[in-house]
């Protein structure tokens, strides 16, 4: 397991335990990753250490069949300490925790699966007659169990039957670089993009999706401006900072987005100046308002996540030790400021200084951005000046009006401020420029070819590729896929595969794939790799008859186009015509099917009459003495049901002359009846190509 390892100090089978935690509750049960047990509503919860994350995802519905408390929201919080963008390369023990909170729902199973299907299942028949329940259930999540590696999304699922007979369940999802030796297929990681998330589901609403962009996941610590990308599936999308859900009334925090949801990622960012330093909780939440037919009510899912503000802390004032004797005391003089004293012997000061002015940057390097700026003016003198790039505090300046910004990124724009400060502690407002470093050195020397490109599966309508990254001098930063020798997308590094989609079934493809640089530098393609797609399916056909009737030996000049039964009989001999007009081409199954309206125990025989003789008869005209001879039987049924009746045709019997003429009769001298084509349920030809 290497780093997939809680706070859990229980060994099974040589592994830590995973903790996850399942709540069933009206309000948030937060996990707080990294950090010592913190007290919560549920009492005290364990941390993720050794490289796990903290994630808790929850279902909302509102109103919830007998709850304790009928105003509140039914919840069903799913918590798990495991490692995000992780590798899974053997058995995961995990310790699963449920609590019932405001809950009278049954927990009916614990589940954890991937997007193949439930890998496995722990039933439980667990309920709470008090207002909170607790149960522990051990899983073990294994990648054996897995049909493909690579990066693959991991499902753990808590399933409820509400009171009044609904389904309320919590699948938390994580996406995880599966490491079982079986066939490469991506199914999220750094293309989808990657993503985790929370989906909460209830009978007729069905999921409501909750997902965060892993590429901007809070792993490390946020400062400055942070942004997200959010994903909210239904109709709403509500995201917001430090809310309380327990609290009465409830507060919902700072709220940073409250509009449509509709399924499309949104960039949503927090000035995090506005928040202390330490741990806060973002909360995402996606609803749905249901309606009948469904059972009406909000159906929610929700995903919180725990992040960390480490702003810069600003510098504290200059001490008020004016005479320079390293004692500040009323003896120091307070220049500019005659009058009472105050503040440890000099007049109270609350006046900030002005902006700086004329702040602009100069020539920059691939690394340095130099700035300067005009002096600032204050009533009891400037102190010095506070320079910020993207932010965040980097010094401050008590000589002079520049600075220069070094070990910057080349081709880089930053966001740069300067702002005084007087002896007071006072602050002036920013002044501001945006600069950018000098483009990066010239790179001329392009990657290598991807060399090992594979096929990884395919479907009737696409083929997966995956290959070997490429190397260059300074870096790859993307791979262009081409199909038959035509541009088709580019797959940003480092991941290495990529699926084409929209192509036809059963159909050959020639694939390559070329890497690329940051300054455009390209190798050359691939070796081609021929990728097929799967089979097309079988496509059924089902015929009627254009023409039918049927000839009686007793009669052999009477004609019976127009009756709704067609007669069988083995004395008098009676038997029927029956006619289908079809495609030139050749069927791979093909079944005779005919309505009786009597039973028989004794059965029917199928033969075909000449492909010329097909089309010889018309049914307004065939009688006895006319009607073509059928040749030798090529199907047959022991019995007669009472309804529909399938016979198979040998297809090796069919043509591809467009019209084939069956004649049906039996042996004994009992009569049965099929309906004919002026009946309801006329003959039918099925045939699979």
């Amino acid at each position: 397991m290497g780093a997939h390892r809680s706070s859990s100090r229980r060994r099974a089978s040589g592994c830590r335990r995973i903790l996850v935690v399942l709540v069933l509750a009206t309000a948030h049960a937060l996990l707080t990753a990294h950090a010592a047990p913190a007290a919560s509503f549920y009492g005290t919860w364990p941390v993720c250490q050794n490289g796990g994350y903290a994630l808790e995802t929850q279902a909302w519905w509102q109103p919830l069949a007998g709850a304790p408390d009928p105003d509140a929201s039914g919840h069903v919080h799913v918590g798990v300490c495991f490692p995000i963008n992780g590798t899974l390369a053997g058995p995961a023990p995990v310790d699963v925790v449920v609590q019932l909170h405001n809950n009278p729902s049954k927990l009916v199973v614990v589940r954890w699966g991937d997007e193949g299907g439930v890998r496995q299942n722990a039933p439980q028949s667990f309920s709470c007659a008090t207002d909170q329940c607790q149960l522990t259930v051990p899983l073990t999540v294994d990648p054996a169990l897995m049909a493909n590696a690579r990066w693959r999304e991991i499902r753990l699922t808590a399933d409820t039957r509400t009171l009044d007979g609904q389904r309320m369940l919590q699948t938390s999802r994580w996406c995880v670089n599966v490491a079982n030796g079986k066939p490469v297929s991506n199914y999220c990681g750094p293309a989808d993009p990657g993503r985790n998330g929370g989906a909460g589901w209830y009978t007729g609403v069905e999921y409501t999706n909750v997902w965060i962009d892993d590429a901007t996941f809070p792993y490390q610590p946020v400062k400055g401006t942070w942004c997200f990308r959010a994903r909210f599936e239904d109709d709403r999308g509500f995201a917001s900072i430090d809310p309380s859900f327990h609290a009465h009334p409830p507060n919902i925090g700072t709220v940073l987005y409250d509009d449509a949801g509709l399924n499309v990622w949104r960039s949503i960012c927090l000035d995090t100046t506005t928040l202390t330093n330490g741990v806060h909780t973002l909360h995402l939440r996606t609803d749905d308002a249901s309606t009948a037919p469904a059972p009406v009510g909000t159906a929610s899912g929700v995903y919180t996540i725990k992040f960390t503000v480490a702003n810069a802390a600003s510098p504290p004032p200059p001490p008020p030790d004016r005479d320079g004797d390293g004692v500040p005391d009323s003896s120091d003089a307070c220049p500019d400021q005659p009058g009472p004293a105050s503040n440890n012997g000099c007049p109270t000061d609350t006046t900030p200084p002005t902006a700086p002015g004329q702040f602009a940057a100069g020539t920059a390097t691939e690394t340095t951005i130099p700035v300067s700026w005009e002096a600032s003016t204050d009533e009891t003198g400037v102190a010095g000046y506070r320079v910020y790039r993207d932010g965040a505090l980097v010094t401050s300046v008590t000589t002079g009006t520049s600075y220069t910004h070094t070990g910057l990124a080349c081709a880089t724009t930053y966001a740069l401020e300067v702002r005084a400060y007087d002896a007071a502690g006072n602050v002036s407002p920013p002044a501001a420029v945006t600069a950018t470093t000098a483009a990066c050195p010239l790179d001329d020397v392009p990657p290598s070819a991807p060399a090992n490109l594979q096929a990884t599966g395919s479907t009737g309508t696409s083929v997966s590729v995956a290959w070997d990254a490429a190397s260059d001098n300074v870096g790859v930063t993307r791979y262009q896929a081409y199909l038959d020798n035509a541009f088709v997308a580019d797959v940003g590094a480092p991941q290495t595969s990529y699926t084409y989609a929209g192509l036809l079934c059963g159909t050959s493809h020639t694939a390559q794939v070329k890497a690329l640089d940051a300054n455009g530098n390209a190798s050359g393609l691939s070796a081609p790799l021929t990728v097929t797609t799967a089979a097309c399916p079988p496509s059924t056909e089902t015929l009627t008859t254009t023409a039918d009737s049927y000839v009686a030996s007793d009669a052999a000049s009477a004609n019976f186009g127009a009756a709704t039964l067609l007669q069988l009989d083995g004395s008098p001999v009676r038997r029927a015509y029956i006619r289908f007009t079809v495609r030139a081409a050749a069927p791979v199954t093909a079944k005779l099917r005919v309505f009786a309206a009597t039973a028989s125990s004794s059965g029917i025989q199928i033969a075909r009459t000449a492909a010329a003789a097909s089309t010889s008869w018309l049914e307004s005209t065939i009688t006895n003495a006319n009607a073509p001879a059928p040749g030798a039987t090529i199907a047959s049924k022991p019995t007669v049901t009472a309804g529909w009746n399938e016979i198979p045709i040998p297809v090796s019997q069919l043509d591809a002359s467009g019209s084939w003429t069956f004649v049906i009769s039996r042996t004994a001298s009992t009569r049965v009846d099929l309906q004919s084509k002026e009946n309801a349920n006329r003959p039918q030809i099925v045939l699979t190509y």
